[in-house]
């Protein structure tokens, strides 16, 4: 009986020597093994839980935002300064998740009992999909998994409790959160529904894991339910889970907190299905953070880092090998922002193009600290110039929340007098309490909105008011527009080239940059920006509206777009008595099957002549990084040229071509180094698989024997060459004239070039359909630019660059030139009459355009209402007379562009009708009489040119001619953007998402 007696005493002397644990009983020991547990619940649920469904449509803006956020608040509560956020993408074989065998036999009861509730039938559609992605993830013997690390305050007992919990938020008042149920957000990414937890606090660990299924029993002697929701714990006491800590904690899970330093939270979703997209994880999470927390990256507050660890293992999920890591932060994120700048939709928050122009203000903008009540100052950064449209963004603790497009209070229309603005309010709870706390309360779960509906009364008034205070100031911080007249540029536009005719603009006699001058032409040498931006033009139309092939008289085709060089290359001088050339090839993005052709360049620019016949160097040899390229390799006949194959973002590759030189008596040759890539598209004929290949892609890059700043060339690796156009009118009705400001930055050698005399900046001023061309040259950067318009047959096109006036002999030295290090040593002779630097080709950008239409205010007319005037008083004008708002939504329509441009095509008509019923020519009159008006002349050309008659045909109809000239804009059918062009296992893996 005594050897009775001490075994319960040793365990209670051992249990003593425990430390104490207040969510465990004295029986819980290191020894005690964790695990998924479902507890009993009286509840009946299915797959389609309530919790995940509601973020079932999420998109990774959402998720992102949400695990970022959360991030930032740990970190706040800490005192860290800058949050560090690294999402990792791994591979777990399944068989060492935490808890799995206990997720498979719970998965496997609850679609017996979903079925049993189902009277044994299939279980619906919506249900199926969720156990068939569940299915094929448990077959993968591997996984892969995301792991979202921080280095916040981490996370305890209490803390883990609240996480897990729905809607019990432990938040402090500063925190960006308020709802505390955001982690349900992150479970649609898991195909198993499972989110794994990890954290060190104050030096102990701590774990968890939470799994969503169906409501289901243990085994067939069950007569009770149990919860769809697993918790991964070592037990389940006092209407609490007992989370596994140090020692306790599974290896799997150990491992990622060895990740961690001192302190912070892991977050792992087995079975990652990429948010259902096809596009890279990079992309996704860096438009996701760099859209939602571009003021927070700006501020050196958060930086976020993005790997891919996968390795390329043997069984289920082999990846490629790891990758190095990407990272977002204020460095990095200027270019982040550049990236996404066209995506222009993202369903419930920023997208790219807005978040671009918010960024922008941010920067560029100027800053204003603004009163509201109770004596807090908010920030607000506001930016007048270059912008096109109102927009006003909030920020809460640095992230983006919502903005007057999705109806801030008060803000709705308030803003239709002012000129266009951009501005964001930065809300800072450290700075702004009150304003801060009010808009928390306001915000839905996502933090994507304020809705004011379910606040208290006072809060909701107090919101109010602060926003009315802020409307205010923007009234009176903005300049207002006159709403007496407007003139749309884009409706009824008449070029008159008449001497001394109209520019129709009021802010004479000076211009702004670049309003008179735009892009043009294809991007050929000569052509390219060469600042290393390409611009893109508009496409000029032919007389049908549709884009024009014709050429002008040998030039280039006006309506090619010009595509950005995606390569930069540095090429050693030719040697003509040898035939060799040495180049260094720089790949901006990642292509595929790319060709090298090297054609003989002539100087020849686009606004004068061109030789159509290309002119290729034939290419005996080559070597690509010293490795002699196989002579299948080498092209020859019509197009000799070589294979680069294929090439990586950022590869630089070393080419040595020998060529056969026409003559050995001439300078070196300048060169156009042509890089393109080479599509394959494999079709069927007659059951035969035959492949074919189209050229796609040409990059052409001028290498003259001497170093030039132009697109592509990397001889001045950071040299700016930029030339800039304003025009003023002294009221000479002989000739027309701007002025140009030429830029240069980067390139010492030519600077120095222009100091002594040895080069001048210069304008080429041409127009090939009159073969005609005019060499300007200046001194000065500043140049003043003349021409006739008797010379010319066409608009004017304007080369801006920089000739060398002398011969110039010279050794390069990178040291003393600003020239690539590769060109250190190389002897050249710049000749005299050289283009050392060259902007892009533009055109006068309808030179004399004024409208024919003018909008005026008229408070007679009832809402909505309008009438026409034909005024010929002078010059003739249609004259719309508009009551007040449609004057005004016509100027500042928002959004609504397409019901601004509806509204105008039904002024045109209008017009039209009166001009069709009042201005006819006689018949037997002067064909230079008539009406005598030569805007008329302009108009009945340009519906001619469209492919229709004019007003005094038997035939024309106005609402015809009208939508000829300014066609109504069909919009485009409902849809998720995110659902276009994904493969059909894609759409698959979201439709569980969509809701019956």
């Amino acid at each position: 009986m005594s050897k009775k007696r001490k075994k319960p005493k040793r365990k209670r002397t051992q249990a003593k020597r425990l430390p104490a644990k207040s969510a465990e009983s004295a029986k819980s020991t290191n020894r005690v093994k964790a695990d998924l547990t479902f507890v009993v619940s009286e509840d009946n649920f299915g797959f389609t839980s309530a919790s995940i469904m509601s973020y079932r449509e999420c998109s990774p803006s959402a998720i992102v935002r949400e695990l970022i956020q959360n991030s930032m608040d740990a970190v706040t509560e800490i005192g860290v300064k800058e949050a560090q956020v690294r999402f990792v993408l791994s591979t777990w074989k399944t068989a060492d998740i935490p808890g799995i065998a206990s997720y498979k036999e719970a998965f496997r009861r609850s679609v017996e009992f979903r079925k049993k509730e189902n009277n044994g039938k299939q279980l619906p559609d919506q249900e199926q999909m969720i156990v068939q992605h569940i299915k094929s993830a448990l077959e993968k013997k591997q996984l892969d998994v995301l792991m979202v690390y921080d280095n916040g305050i981490g996370l305890n007992e209490k803390t883990m409790e609240a996480l897990l919990s729905d809607g019990a938020s432990k938040k402090n008042d500063g925190a960006s959160g308020a709802f505390g149920n955001g982690h349900f957000t992150v479970f649609p990414v898991s195909d198993l529904r499972y989110v794994l937890y990890g954290a060190i606090h104050k030096e102990k660990r701590i774990a968890s894991g939470h799994a969503i299924l169906a409501s289901h029993q243990k085994d067939n002697n069950d007569q009770v339910r149990r919860s769809p929701n697993g918790y991964y714990s070592i037990g389940y006491e006092g209407g609490k889970h007992v989370y596994p800590k140090n020692e306790q904690i599974h290896p799997t899970i150990a491992q990622a907190l060895e990740q961690i330093k001192d302190h912070g939270t892991v977050i792992m979703v087995p079975a990652f299905n990429k948010f259902g997209e096809e596009s890279p994880l990079q992309d996704a999470i860096e438009k996701a953070t760099a859209c939602s927390f571009f003021a927070a990256i700006h501020k050196r507050h958060l930086q976020v880092t993005i790997a891919d660890e996968r390795r390329d293992t043997p069984g289920d999920g082999a990846q490629d090998d790891a990758k190095p890591p990407t990272s977002v932060n204020a460095d990095s994120l200027p270019g982040i922002v550049e990236k996404f700048k066209d995506k222009k939709r993202d369903k419930g928050f920023l997208p790219g193009s807005k978040a671009f122009t918010a960024y922008q203000c941010l920067r560029k903008g100027e800053h204003h600290d603004v009163d509201l009540p109770d004596g807090e100052k908010v920030t607000v950064f506001l930016q007048t110039e270059g912008v096109t449209k109102t927009r006003v963004n909030l920020c809460r603790n640095d992230m983006w929340v919502t903005n007057s497009d999705r109806r801030l209070p008060h803000f709705q229309n308030s803003f239709a007098e002012q000129q266009p603005f951009e501005a964001l309010i930065l809300v800072d709870a450290t700075q702004t309490k009150s304003f801060h706390d009010l808009i928390r309360k306001a915000e839905g779960p996502l933090h994507n909105e304020l809705n004011l509906k379910g606040m208290d009364s006072k809060d909701r008034e107090k919101l109010k008011t602060a926003f009315k205070m802020l409307k205010e100031w923007f009234q009176k911080q903005v300049p207002k527009v006159t709403d007496d007249h407007y003139t749309p540029e884009d409706f009824l536009p008449i070029v008159d080239n008449r001497p001394g005719g109209k520019t129709g603009s009021r802010h004479e006699p000076d211009m702004a940059y670049n309003n008179i001058l735009e892009p043009w032409g294809s991007n050929r040498s000569g052509q390219a920006s060469a600042s290393g931006n390409s611009a893109t033009p508009d496409k000029p139309v032919d007389g049908k509206g549709q884009n024009s092939a014709k050429k002008d008289s040998g030039a280039h085709s006006t309506s090619a777009k010009p595509l950005r060089n995606h390569f930069r290359i540095t090429a050693r001088p030719a040697d003509p008595a040898s035939g060799e050339m040495r180049m260094s090839i720089t790949s901006l993005k990642a292509s595929d099957n790319n060709l090298l052709y090297l054609c003989l360049d002539e100087h020849i620019d686009a606004t004068t002549d061109h030789i159509w016949k290309e002119q290729f160097a034939a290419i005996i040899g080559a070597s690509i990084d010293d490795v002699a390229v196989p002579k299948e390799d080498i092209l020859s006949g019509t197009r000799p040229g070589i294979k680069l194959g294929n090439l990586e973002k950022d590869q630089t590759i070393r080419v040595e071509l020998r060529y056969r030189p026409e003559t050995t008596d001439l300078p070196p040759p300048s060169f156009r180094v042509r890089v393109q890539r080479q599509k394959r598209h494999r079709w069927s004929h007659g059951g035969v698989h035959i492949m074919t290949q189209t050229k796609a892609g040409a990059n052409d890059i001028y290498l003259p024997p001497y170093p030039t700043i132009s697109e592509g060339n990397d001889a001045f690796p950071e040299g700016v060459y930029q030339a800039r156009a304003r025009k003023r009118n002294e009221g000479k009705k002989d000739h027309y004239k701007l002025v140009l400001d030429h830029e240069l930055r980067g390139a010492r050698l030519i600077t120095n070039m222009i100091n002594k005399g040895k080069a001048v900046y210069a304008c080429r001023v041409s127009s090939p359909n009159a073969a005609f061309c005019d060499l300007q040259c200046s001194a000065e950067p500043s140049q003043t630019v003349t021409w006739k318009p008797e010379n010319l047959a066409q608009s004017p096109f304007f080369t801006p660059m920089i000739v060398c006036t002398e011969e110039h002999r010279l050794v390069l030295n990178h040291a003393n030139h600003d020239t690539h290090p590769d060109l250190d040593d190389v002897p050249v002779i710049i000749p005299k009459g050289a283009r050392l630097a060259w902007y892009s080709v533009m055109r006068m950008k309808n030179p004399g355009m004024y409208g024919l239409l003018e909008l005026r205010r008229d408070d007679n007319l009832k809402p909505g209402q309008f009438r026409v005037h034909i005024s010929s008083d002078g010059d003739f004008k249609f004259i719309v007379y508009c009551h007040p708002e449609l004057l005004r939504f016509v100027k500042s329509p928002g959004e609504k562009q397409d019901r601004r441009r509806d509204i105008l095509t039904h002024m045109v008509t209008a017009c039209f009708a009166k001009l069709q019923r009042d201005y006819r020519k006689d018949e037997g009159e002067d064909s230079e009489g008539g009406w005598n008006y030569r805007e008329l002349d302009e108009l009945s050309k340009e519906l001619k040119q469209k492919g229709y008659c004019d007003w005094q045909d038997d035939d024309f109809c106005p609402e015809l001619a009208a939508t000829t000239l300014h066609p109504h804009t069909v919009p485009e059918q409902d849809r998720d953007d995110e659902w276009t062009g994904t493969s059909e296992a894609a759409w698959c893996s979201r439709l569980f998402r969509i809701s019956e």
